[in-house]
């Protein structure tokens, strides 16, 4: 497998995207005495492979993270969220309501939520306060969607590796959500009734940018035609990680993957899947693995 810099290929990414305005909301007092860096907060997804879905949005209202060790009161805490648990624990990093249609983010586009400056130290948990979620097809429905905890403690996230920041340091935090595993479709298109709904159950990772990498590639068939909407899902041991969808010229990219050794899987309908182990990714480098599927053989 080819390896690539890492900065090389996320840069144009990186160019396209598009920033959230945003309070920086943490206490300017915490800052004054402290050493202090600079963290950026992204959001991303693992595509939801439907053909019937226009848009899958969140609306967020606030976003925390908690520093190891912090004892200390947090005196801007919105009034309406008094009920977030370990409240002590947290700073506040945005308090700007805004929508995400989560299908516009796919093959290492991000969004920014929020960019602060914090105090030194390791942070490791993300919370987003999740006000409401909904689902719209192609045809026009919608369907607004339950939102887990409601308004209380907000999505647990928890981030892997430990995000260590210094001063002067600029510190990244990927949440990466599963769509395909987040959203449940209630009924089936294909039968009498058709789709009544969605499932909105989160399956989110929060990934340290800082020291993690990516894998991209290009799935194509035997006669070297690129293939669209064919899904690859990356795996640690019987764990899945996330997923990608390739785009129409057959590329794909999944950013955020921590150092190690993974296995993937390729699919697409009239195609026999693909496998592939030891799929190695190492620090600051893109992983490239391209597949190429075979179609089904026909009885």
């Amino acid at each position: 497998m080819k390896k690539t810099r890492f900065l090389g290929i996320l840069l144009p990414v990186l160019i396209g995207m598009i920033v959230f305005s945003c309070e920086k909301s943490v206490n300017d007092q915490m800052l004054q005495n402290e050493k202090s860096g600079t963290l950026t907060i992204k959001i991303t997804d693992a595509p939801f492979p439907s053909d019937l879905v226009a848009e899958a949005n969140i609306k967020i209202d606030m976003v925390t993270i908690k520093k190891s060790g912090l004892n200390m009161n947090v005196s801007n805490m919105k009034s309406d969220s008094t009920s977030m648990s370990d409240t002590t624990s947290f700073i506040i990093l945005s308090e700007v309501a805004d929508s995400v249609n989560l299908l516009e983010l796919s093959n290492g586009v991000t969004k920014i939520l929020t960019e602060n400056e914090i105090p030194a130290g390791d942070y490791n948990e993300i919370r987003l306060h999740i006000v409401n979620a909904s689902i719209k097809l192609k045809d026009g429905r919608e369907f607004d969607l339950k939102v887990p905890s409601g308004n209380a403690s907000g999505l647990k996230i928890k981030i892997n590796p430990t995000l260590q920041i210094t001063e002067g340091m600029f510190g990244q935090i990927l949440i990466d959500f599963d769509i395909s595993r987040s959203f449940k479709a209630i009924g089936n298109d294909h039968s009498k009734n058709g789709i009544k709904g969605f499932h909105f159950s989160p399956v989110v990772r929060g990934v340290n940018l800082t020291l993690t990498s990516g894998i991209s590639g290009i799935v194509s068939d035997t006669s070297n035609v690129n293939i669209q909407d064919a899904q690859i899902l990356l795996f640690s041991g019987q764990d899945t990680i996330t997923s990608a969808l390739s785009a129409t010229d057959g590329f794909y990219a999944i950013i955020g993957v921590p150092a190690g050794t993974y296995s993937m899987e390729c699919t697409h309908a009239n195609y026999d899947t693909l496998k592939v182990d030891n799929v190695e990714v190492l620090t600051g480098e893109v992983t490239e693995q391209n597949f190429v599927l075979t179609p089904t053989a026909t009885p």
